[in-house]
């Protein structure tokens, strides 16, 4: 899946900045264009070797390093893939088709955190929405939502002796004609909570108190 999309983008945008590159002089277009050939018949050692003359030749712009990144990533070179999409990255308007580019660059590199990093800055750097989704699916495989936890009934229930000191609860002092009052005493308490439909539950409880004398 992730090599499957990795071709779908990668040539789209390859065709795109074919179409729309300059260069500085002929003999750096003239390596371009050998470069364009020889990616699309899928020789991309070739195509490497022609893109990055017409960078040494002089062309300059984002889509050069576009391209010497793309085929770098089709020859598993991905070092030098990396560096040149974060050149490509500098220009405002291709920035999200390079972090997207990043972020598969790094997964072929098996760094599943700094990949998720890349591919949730695409979306605020491009309105493209194909991107977006793309970007958005590959954070949903990278971290699926977690299934919601079992919902399960929980009871609760104990049984205690105990000596009362104050059965009353009031001091002989505030309250003319009662005294303190010991006794000794034996408590239950009972508590349980029953999930329901949707994120309902019904919780009750239950304690009663019963005194010797």
């Amino acid at each position: 899946m992730r090599l499957r999309y990795a071709a779908l983008l990668t040539l789209t945008l390859f065709a795109f900045l074919h179409s729309s590159v300059q260069a500085q002089n002929a003999d750096a277009a003239e390596q371009f264009r050998a470069g364009s050939t020889a990616f699309q018949a899928g020789d991309y050692s070739s195509a490497l070797n022609d893109f990055e003359a017409a960078l040494a030749g002089g062309m300059t712009g984002p889509a050069v390093h576009f391209n010497i990144g793309v085929s770098a990533y089709r020859l598993g070179r991905y070092d030098r893939a990396h560096q040149a999409f974060e050149i490509v990255a500098r220009t405002p308007t291709m920035a999200g088709l390079a972090y997207y580019n990043l972020g598969l660059v790094e997964l072929q590199r098996n760094d599943d955190t700094a990949a998720t990093a890349w591919f949730a800055r695409v979306a605020p750097a491009t309105e493209d929405e194909q991107l977006r989704q793309l970007a958005s699916a590959r954070l949903a495989e990278l971290h699926p939502l977690a299934p919601p936890p079992e919902r399960k009934w929980i009871g609760y229930a104990a049984l205690g002796i105990g000596h009362d000191d104050n059965v009353a609860l009031v001091s002989n002092s505030e309250v003319l004609g009662i005294s303190d009052a010991e006794d000794n005493f034996a408590e239950a308490q009972l508590a349980f909570s029953v999930p329901l439909a949707s994120a309902w539950r019904i919780d009750a409880g239950l304690t009663a108190v019963n005194y010797q004398e």
